[in-house]
């Protein structure tokens, strides 16, 4: 509901690991599964310095608001 540029850095940690089992992680299916391995995108990150462990265990507090988008087919 909302443009990725928007998101926060929980947000965009679900979304990075949706890539490896997008039906397994998906928020709107099994938020508790997608939030755990949101945590190891979240140490990914720490580990190649690209955020801190303190924005790290930050994004983890945060709760994603998951918004589930009807499927819309374009009218041609």
């Amino acid at each position: 509901g909302k443009s990725v540029r928007n998101g926060k850095l929980a947000e965009a940690a679900i979304l990075a690991g949706l890539f490896k089992a997008p039906t397994r992680y998906a928020p709107h299916l099994n938020l508790d599964e997608s939030r755990k391995r949101a945590g190891v995108v979240l140490d990914a990150m720490v580990v190649a310095s690209f955020i801190t462990k303190q924005e790290a265990d930050k994004a983890r507090l945060q709760i994603p608001n998951v918004v589930i988008v009807p499927y819309r087919t374009q009218n041609k």
